[in-house]
């Protein structure tokens, strides 16, 4: 064997190794962009068709708070009013009486609000300015203990909506800063109360015997209102003979409606705005009234 014959089997030998080489290294690279695909779908169909944490509650008000709080991709809410919470995993509620459908599903039950001393659901709690707040943490706590990583973020979104709700109160205060209320509401009445300067409610007795046709005292507790110049307030829940005799007789009267869902905030915000305006005539005319007395006390002197 020459020279020539072992060059040329050493070139077809160096030939055969770098095909396998390359041959190799396609393979590795076919084979790592193989994996990293299969990844990327894994994770997107994870991501897609992960299942949402179901949350029900009993009323608007807690579906507008934990609407606000919650991360859309981990949890969806739903109202169920005074339904059963089936098919959900996390109830919240605002009526003691829901406990014996929660016991009957799945569901991990949450009490947003405390009970009354007389042992009757506090379902109209959201009217209570001072309960709001606790209701509201409540609510975070029973949506975070199930999603603990994202913690920081439902506290924070807490903070946002207790911010905008102390706003709006604050524009209650403004308007009820000097003004006296005479307090005939069934629900609403805490929330203007406590905006209020000073706030008189008649005792529990009388109201039932207002019902039963005693209208000579309803109209006379009106007559006094109006001597003292008190604003009556009235709401939803206020019996229709009492509405219908304060507006016949009442020199200021503002009536609350009733929260029917949407944000609390911005329903706070519209019978405020409603109230300003009628404050503003209110105001308005007492000074066209107050003139006028000051025209005939003039007259008079100079006859």
């Amino acid at each position: 064997m020459n020279n020539n014959d072992i060059g040329i089997r050493l070139k077809k030998t160096k030939n055969l190794y770098s095909k396998f080489f390359t041959f190799a290294i396609c393979i590795l690279i076919l084979c790592l962009a193989c994996s990293v695909s299969f990844a990327a779908k894994a994770k997107t169909k994870k991501r897609i068709y992960r299942p949402r944490m179901r949350i029900a509650v009993s009323n608007s008000f807690l579906y507008d708070v934990a609407n606000f709080i919650i991360k859309p991709e981990i949890f969806s809410v739903r109202n169920i009013g005074n339904g059963t919470p089936g098919g959900s995993d996390i109830f919240i509620t605002m009526t003691s009486n829901q406990k014996r459908f929660a016991s009957r599903s799945k569901s991990l039950t949450y009490f947003a609000t405390t009970v009354d001393y007389d042992g009757s659901p506090c379902e109209y709690d959201y009217y209570d300015s001072s309960k709001i707040p606790y209701i509201i943490l409540n609510t975070m706590k029973a949506i975070s203990a199930h999603d603990k990583n994202n913690y920081l973020h439902y506290q924070k979104r807490l903070a946002i909506y207790q911010s905008i709700l102390d706003s709006t109160l604050q524009v209650g205060e403004k308007l009820l800063k000097n003004i006296t209320l005479l307090d005939l509401t069934g629900h609403t009445g805490y929330i203007l109360s406590s905006c209020a300067k000073r706030c008189v409610k008649p005792p529990k007795e009388v109201v039932p015997a207002w019902k039963n046709g005693d209208i000579e005292h309803l109209q006379a507790t009106i007559k006094q209102a109006n001597l003292r110049n008190m604003l009556i307030v009235t709401d939803f829940a206020t019996d229709p003979i009492i509405v219908e005799n304060v507006k016949k007789l009442a020199t200021k009267h503002f009536h609350m409606t009733g929260y029917e869902g949407g944000s609390f905030s911005s329903y706070l915000a519209e019978n405020f705005g409603v109230l300003r305006d009628l404050l503003a005539k209110q105001t308005e005319m007492e000074k066209v009234n107050g003139s006028s007395k000051t025209k005939q006390q003039k007259t008079y002197k100079r006859r």
